[in-house]
């Protein structure tokens, strides 16, 4: 049974005295373990090669200075966060390559995200998304095509000597099929990690790449109704 009171007395002892908004300490590069769970594609748009996808973005990371001795607290081996403390929690600063506008940059909000807070200071955070990203698409076999658009997040000011984000293992994306457009018909989804290098240094990226397939009986019902 979730216990509200005792969830207070260990909130206030977590925030009162310490900045947790800034890099939990540790030895090494922070790893932030994401899985993704994929709504649907709302909307494509070939003209300006561009597709708005929505998901639930699920990061999952440790921070030491949140742990808490449960047998202290009733044996709660758990918090649930509200907004206003995820806002005082440091979390990745995550973006994404290729976007032309996401709702990730909002801020947190009952409605789209919630955080959970284990006694061994892991800390699982979800959040609602959606972002538009840019395709390059091939329409060479169209109305026949397949097409092939790209998911990049990244950390945007953290090098892989802070932080270190990886899938959380071969099937950390799921997705409802049937939500996809009438259209398109995803295929396949495929992850991968890497390092990418700039000027300013080592970055971690996590991609996610999925194969969309023209349903063409929906071009062709749509050619014949407007001949006749």
């Amino acid at each position: 049974m979730y216990d509200t009171n005792t969830t207070i007395k260990i909130i206030k002892n977590l925030f009162g005295s310490q900045d947790l908004t800034v890099l939990p300490p540790g030895s090494g590069p922070q790893t932030v373990t994401i899985d993704l769970m994929l709504v649907g594609v709302p909307y494509i748009n070939e003209i300006n090669m561009e597709f708005t996808i929505s998901f639930y973005l699920r990061m999952e990371w440790n921070d030491s200075r949140l742990q808490f001795l449960n047998e202290h607290y009733g044996n709660l081996g758990m918090i649930t966060l509200q907004p206003a403390q995820m806002n005082k929690l440091w979390k990745p600063d995550f973006t994404f390559l290729t976007e032309r506008g996401s709702t990730l940059a909002e801020p947190l909000s009952a409605h789209t995200s919630f955080c959970r807070v284990y006694a061994n200071g892991n800390v699982y955070m979800s959040r609602q998304i959606e972002t538009t990203l840019r395709c390059q698409m091939k329409f060479h076999y169209y109305p026949f095509d397949y097409q092939e658009c790209t998911l990049i997040i990244a950390s945007y000011g953290y090098t892989t000597e802070y932080l270190v984000n990886k899938w959380r293992n071969l099937e950390a994306v799921q997705y409802y099929k049937n939500n996809f457009l009438t259209n398109f018909e995803l295929l396949s989804t495929n992850t991968s990690e890497y390092t990418q290098t700039y000027v300013s240094g080592k970055f971690s990226r996590a991609s996610l790449s999925f194969k969309m397939k023209r349903q063409s009986s929906f071009y062709i019902v749509q050619v014949k109704i407007f001949h006749f």
